[in-house]
């Protein structure tokens, strides 16, 4: 009788044992799994970062090609509403 109850209490310890082993399994899966999607977060960081300062870069380069359309519609103006010859403002102008 006592020797079936030494078998029970060993089974159980040895699937203990096995879910021991399973529970540690799970975590080292959880933790490498953390460890991957911490890495692909900062790699999408620096991505990000990267095309913003792309993004800032065009931005800027933008606007001086907006200053320099500004400038040439300004003489565009001008050149339209002067006579080239004398300088002087022609019939656009007084309309």
């Amino acid at each position: 009788m006592e020797g079936d109850s030494l078998d029970i209490s060993n089974r159980q310890i040895a699937i203990l044992r096995k879910k021991l082993e399973r529970s540690e399994q799970s975590r080292k899966l959880i933790e490498n799994a953390k460890d991957h999607y911490d890495l692909v977060y900062r790699f999408n960081i620096q991505k990000l970062d990267a095309q913003n300062k792309l993004l800032d870069i065009k931005n800027r380069e933008l606007d001086l090609v907006r200053l320099e359309l500004i400038a040439k519609n300004k003489e565009l103006e001008k050149t339209s509403t002067t006579d080239s010859l004398t300088g002087l403002p022609n019939r656009k102008k007084m309309l």
